[in-house]
């Protein structure tokens, strides 16, 4: 069974990227013809900030990157939305914060999937 993404609320929206999947062929007097490839053709990427967290949800949301190794999906609705969506952490970071009150910078790239199970 496939999990959710740990309720720790971000510092601040999301960047969120949206990428159609489109075949062009481009003719040589300017005219070009497009074309979406796939059922799902509309992918999505996000970048999210947890900034100023305490070591337990710096160790929380790691865990559960490191835990997913960037293969296994899990549910996340992105804030503004209502429907949760399958995504891949596809990258994360962590950094002690400047001011060193032991708070820690966390990020995470995630990337939309659409597998079957």
């Amino acid at each position: 069974m496939a999990l959710t993404l740990p309720a720790i609320t971000p510092s601040f929206s999301p960047s969120v990227v949206e990428t159609p999947n489109v075949n062009v062929v481009q003719f040589d007097d300017g005219y070009e013809q497009r074309i979406g490839v796939a059922i799902n053709q509309i992918k999505g990427t996000v970048s999210i900030p947890w900034r100023a967290q305490t070591l337990a949800n710096k160790d929380i949301l790691i865990n559960f990157f490191r835990a997913r190794k960037g293969t296994e999906w899990f549910w996340w609705t992105v804030p503004g939305e209502t429907v949760p969506r399958k995504f891949v952490a596809a990258k994360w970071s962590f950094q002690r914060t400047p001011d060193a009150k032991g708070r820690f910078d966390v990020s995470a790239d995630f990337r939309e999937v659409f597998d079957f199970a």
